[in-house]
Order: C-alpha cells, then structure tokens, then sequence
C-alpha cells in the first residue's frame, strides 16, 4: 500500500508542477549513469535462459485448436488455461457477465471490452487513437476453431453505452458471453494474446518491438526480455503477456502516446535495470516490476503536460496493484485460486 501511494503521489506532484518534460533516462530504473543512451553489454543471457528468437512456435505453426498442441513459447494447454482463468479474474472480474462491458468514461473514446482479456472493440466510424484488436482476435479465433459469427469480425454493433445497456441480456451478446466463457474459448484467446507477444518479439516479423531501435537498444531490450520469459516462479511469461494487454506494445511509431512517449511493454523494457547473471527469478520481476511502475507513472505526468485538464492520475493505484500481482508466486496465484475457473463456464458443446 506505501509503494502504491508513493507512485500516486509522485505522479500528482509532478503533474502539478511545470515541469516541460520528464526523460525516461533521467529517472528509470535503468537510468543513474549506468546505462546511458540504452547502451548495454552485448553478451548472450547466461545457462538456462532461452533467447526470445528460438522461444515457441511461429503463428504459420500454430493455426490449429490449441488444445491439440504446444501453443506460443511451448505453452502447453494446461498453461494456456491457466494463463486464460488468470487473464479472466483480473481483467472481466471472475464472472461471465464481466465478458462483455462497455467503457464511456471519456467521451472520445467509447467502445466494448471483450473477453477475458477485454479486447477493445470500437464501433463503426470511431475516431479514437486506441487500438480495436477485437477483429483481428475473432478472426484468429475462427482459424482456431472457435465459432465464430460475421457480424463479429466487423465493427461493434453497439455504439453507446445506452445501446449497450438495453441489449446486455439480448441475443447476441448472450451468445458472446457464453461462448467466451467455455474453456475452448478461454484457452484460444489465451493463445491470441501469447501469439501477440510472440509476434511483438519477432525480430522478422512487421510488427515486431525493435523496429527503429539502434543496435544497443535493440540488444537492452532483448536481453531484459530474455530475463523475464525465463522467470519461472514468479511467472514471467505471464506478466509479458499480460502486460502488452494492459498497455500495448509501446512500438516506435504508434499512435498510442502522451507528449511524444508511449507507455508499452517497449518503454518498460528500455527503462528496466537489467538484472545481474544468475539473478532469482524474483530478482528479476522486481526490476521488471519497478520499471512497469516508472513507465506508467510517467504516463500519468506526460497526459498531463499534454492535457492539463487530465487526471489519469485517479488511476494510478490501480494500475499499481495490477503489476504488483506479477510478483505473486506460483504458489501463492494457486492459493487465491486466480488460475482457477473463476466461474461455471459454459459447456463446449457447439451452439446453434
């Protein structure tokens, strides 16, 4: 609870201040002169840690039900549900209903959250700077046979919060949360949103995180990377694909950014202190962990410059208490049952 409200009240005081910008490597974890300009050393990631480029399987591999085979970095299909039932409780709330919601907190950006993993979904002619990757979800869940309806690939159907209300128990959204909630679903999206992060560390791939990234950049954030997948207890897996769904990639030339920063899973990546060989896993979700923390903080500062009449830092705790689950243990998400079926999901078998 200290550490939580020391970020809040770091990001208020800085917002209220005139400060004209905050450098990432002035004050990151990974700032204090000992890496300066990104630099880093080169050398490969000591015995036992696997380089993100040989990791899993690429998506041409994988276009089949995951429940037949391993899924993105060997991810087995128990792991898939697991990480799918994690995603479920914290982000829709551990109940069917929380499958489909809508957020309208600003005007500017009204859409549905879908999913366990709150998928956006924006409606037909939406002019908001956030990414609807609810399409390209569907359409990857169809390939992995999941039932999948047209009017599901296009636009979101509802366009207003009124609109979404009155249809909450209608037809078609019925028909979404019980199909989202069945375990061959869970376990789908769950392979979605660790293909996401595969294909975001595929160095070949048009949507990979170091594009436009100097050569010592590029070596920071792969070798940090490295660190995190490999963490076993903490999970680290988890905490990377779970926070490009939080808040995003962070790729150089997105359109998701205050004051000319972003705030993804790039950021957190450049400005973490690079973990010691031989680290504890631990160890290493800390430093992944504060940087996560850092990176958000100075979102809340960078929207403010850009938008003084923001106040995203109402938000901070609670993006504070998100990354602090990351330092759970295995032991301790098994315990809170947070890897567990949060609800009765529904049967697998094919609705009309």
């Amino acid at each position: 609870m200290k550490t939580t409200r020391l970020f809040t009240f770091l990001a208020m005081a800085f917002s209220m201040v005139g400060f004209s910008n905050l450098s990432a490597q002035a004050m990151s974890p990974a700032a204090s002169g000992r890496l300066p300009d990104c630099t880093v050393n080169t050398g490969k990631p000591g015995d036992g840690h696997l380089p993100f480029r040989t990791v899993g399987t690429t998506p041409d591999q994988t276009a089949q039900d995951p429940g037949n085979s391993a899924g993105p970095f060997n991810l087995s299909k128990d792991q898939l549900l697991s990480l799918g039932y994690r995603m479920w409780n914290n982000y829709a709330g551990g109940t069917v209903d929380g499958l489909t919601k809508w957020d309208g907190a600003d005007a500017d950006h009204e859409f549905m959250c879908l999913g366990i993993a709150q998928n956006i979904w924006l409606p037909e002619g939406s002019n908001s700077m956030l990414q609807a990757d609810w399409p390209t979800v569907a359409q990857r869940l169809q390939e992995l046979g999941c039932k999948i309806k047209p009017w599901m690939l296009n636009g979101c159907p509802w366009t207003t919060q009124e609109e979404f209300d009155a249809d909450f128990n209608g037809k078609k959204m019925t028909w979404l949360r019980t199909h989202l909630s069945k375990e061959k679903f869970v376990r789908a999206q769950a392979f979605c949103i660790a293909e996401r992060l595969q294909r975001t560390m595929d160095p070949s791939s048009p949507d990979s995180l170091v594009t436009g990234l100097t050569a010592d950049q590029s070596a920071l954030v792969e070798k940090n990377f490295d660190f995190v997948v490999n963490s076993k207890d903490p999970l680290g897996v988890y905490a990377l694909i779970d926070y490009v769904n939080f808040k995003g990639e962070g790729r150089l030339g997105g359109t998701e950014e205050f004051n000319g920063q972003s705030w993804g899973l790039l950021q957190v990546l450049l400005n973490m202190q690079t973990p010691a060989e031989g680290a504890s896993d631990a160890d290493v979700m800390k430093a992944f962990v504060q940087s996560a923390k850092f990176t958000l903080c100075q979102r809340v500062i960078n929207h403010k410059l850009q938008d003084p009449t923001n106040n995203d830092v109402q938000y901070l705790d609670m993006w504070v208490a998100h990354l602090n689950e990351y330092l759970l243990t295995n032991a301790e998400v098994t315990a809170q049952g947070l890897d567990q079926a949060p609800a009765a999901p529904a049967a697998d078998a094919s609705s009309k």
